[in-house]
């Protein structure tokens, strides 16, 4: 079974008009994938879709939209949420340490 890890860059193509939002949409559909976000994603997805409001690509109005259908996409298990053990922060250290002094590498991306 193949398994996908989704960012919010990646997880926010589902839910607003982007490029490569048909690609998010096929392995999400695929009944033998297997996705999963952290939990941070679910507070970052927040975030996401309020910037986008300021940015004033979506309405005010849809902010709750959308985040109601990510929600209900968690519910309806189209991706799992996975929980951010001790072991995920060290990694995301060490990923930082190996690749950020060279590359745009941020902490949440580590993560």
């Amino acid at each position: 079974m193949p398994a996908f890890l989704f960012g919010s860059s990646a997880i926010a193509k589902r839910y607003c008009a982007e490029i490569d939002a048909e690609q998010v949409d096929a392995i999400l559909s695929e009944p033998g994938n297997l996705c999963l976000i952290s939990r941070l994603i679910v507070v970052e997805m927040h975030s996401v879709f309020a910037i986008k409001v300021r940015r004033q690509e979506i309405a005010e109005a849809d902010f709750s939209l959308l985040r109601k259908r990510f929600l209900a996409d968690g519910k309806q298990r189209q991706f799992r949420v996975v929980a951010m053990t001790a072991a995920v922060y060290s990694e995301a250290v060490q990923l930082l340490r190996t690749h950020a002094l060279a590359e745009s590498l941020r902490t949440l991306d580590a993560l």
